[in-house]
């Protein structure tokens, strides 16, 4: 049995009468009431170009163009209020300079008071009827008076930065001396800390030398009674130290014979 041939969208049969014809962007086979073969895309890459396309492709790609056209167009909307804002500003300040100019113009113009007014001009050393271009020589004088008054306020603000320069060495020099004092006198203190300690010691050491020497003496002096009287006891000594060694003998005697008869052993 034959399979015939149907229409990807319509499912329509496809025969000799209906030649099936491929949609180039999905590839599926379409019958010709289901395609347009002049279709022309609106993309940039095939802007231009006839494309055989089905209706479900036509219908997405005009989708998504309108999409993208409308965000376009919103993006745009958004960068004109931007600038409809910022011509607004220029505007405004364009009307306040305007503004400053008109102002300039009638305070300095040729009918401005200090050229109307006798006195005033008198006063401002300035004749009524001097030209714009005198005035204008005039300012440009002024100028530049006060251009050389600036030279010479920068060149006193230079030598003013330099003595400042100068004054600031000077500043770290000597905090650099003193800070090397101030090191010198925390080692003299802590030598003199040092010396006070060792004067304390020595004082105490003296002290105890001096505790020592008087017990010396006081023991010196005993010793000198001491032997006084052992000298004093040694004469009555000589005279009766026989006698004692004869008792001491017969004791001694005494008790070996005692203890001879107890053991026999001792008396050998």
């Amino acid at each position: 049995m034959v399979e015939h041939k149907r229409c990807s969208i319509c499912s329509s049969n496809l025969n000799y009468f209906s030649t099936e014809i491929v949609c180039s962007q999905c590839r599926r086979k379409c019958c010709a009431n289901c395609i347009n073969t002049d279709y022309v895309s609106p993309r940039e890459k095939n802007k231009g170009k006839k494309l055989n396309r089905c209706i479900d492709c036509t219908v997405v790609e005009a989708t998504s163009h309108s999409v993208s056209v409308q965000e376009e167009l919103e993006a745009k909307d958004e960068i004109n209020r931007g600038l409809k804002n910022e011509l607004k500003q220029q505007l405004f300040a364009m009307e306040k300079f305007r503004g400053f100019m008109l102002d300039f113009c009638e305070t300095f113009g040729p009918h401005s008071p200090i050229f109307q007014d006798e006195q005033a001009s008198t006063v401002e050393g300035i004749d009524s009827m001097v030209p714009i271009t005198q005035l204008v020589d005039h300012c440009q004088e002024s100028l530049c008076n006060t251009k050389t008054k600036l030279k010479m306020v920068r060149e006193e603000r230079e030598r003013a930065l330099e003595s400042e320069r100068e004054m600031r060495k000077k500043i770290f020099t000597m905090q650099q001396e003193m800070e090397a004092i101030s090191l010198e006198r925390n080692e003299l203190q802590k030598s003199m800390k040092k010396m006070n300690m060792e004067m304390i010691r020595m004082e105490t050491e003296i002290d105890q030398l001096a505790n020592l020497k008087r017990e010396c003496e006081n023991l010196r002096q005993r010793c000198k009674k001491m032997e006084g009287a052992r000298e004093e006891e040694s004469g009555r000594f000589t005279t009766s130290s026989i006698w004692d060694s004869t008792e001491i003998m017969d004791t001694q005697n005494r008790r070996s014979l005692f203890l001879s008869i107890c053991c026999p052993r001792i008396g050998r």
